[in-house]
């Protein structure tokens, strides 16, 4: 199967996510009907969808401008975020079980989750090489 092109998953999977968001909202939520509310659901899922989809067209650009990098670099990158995930995941499991929820338990949230996209994004990456060799 072909892969979809860095703009396009700039372009569409930002959009999309974000009407997806917006019509969440506006089927889960009666009380937030409201066009306001319906606007800041549509502008969070674009801007989730612009971090998740900008960092796999980032990551699929490298592999297909500069597979020397991807391939040399890519293992080194992907076994340091996964400590860095195992770390957070660890702050926020302890956080969970002290029932403290503060501004490091939301950077670990936060560090967990651009871990995942960046995994995910080398991974489809390297996939994409690996189809691409001969």
């Amino acid at each position: 199967m072909k892969t979809l092109r860095p703009i396009t998953l700039v372009t569409l999977g930002p959009a999309l996510l974000g009407v997806a968001q917006a019509v969440a909202v506006w089927l889960s939520l009666p009380d937030s009907r409201r066009l306001a509310d319906i606007a800041w659901a549509l502008l969070v899922g674009t801007g989730f969808g612009l971090v998740i989809f900008g960092l796999i067209a980032l990551a699929v650009l490298a592999g297909e401008r500069r597979p020397d990098w991807v391939h040399r670099y890519g293992f080194c990158v992907n076994w340091h975020t996964s400590i860095t995930m195992g770390l957070s995941l660890g702050y926020l499991v302890a956080s969970i079980g002290h029932d403290l929820f503060d501004t490091l338990a939301v950077l670990a949230f936060g560090i967990v989750f651009f871990g995942a996209v960046v995994k995910i994004a080398l991974n489809d990456a390297l996939r994409q090489m690996k189809q691409d060799w001969p």
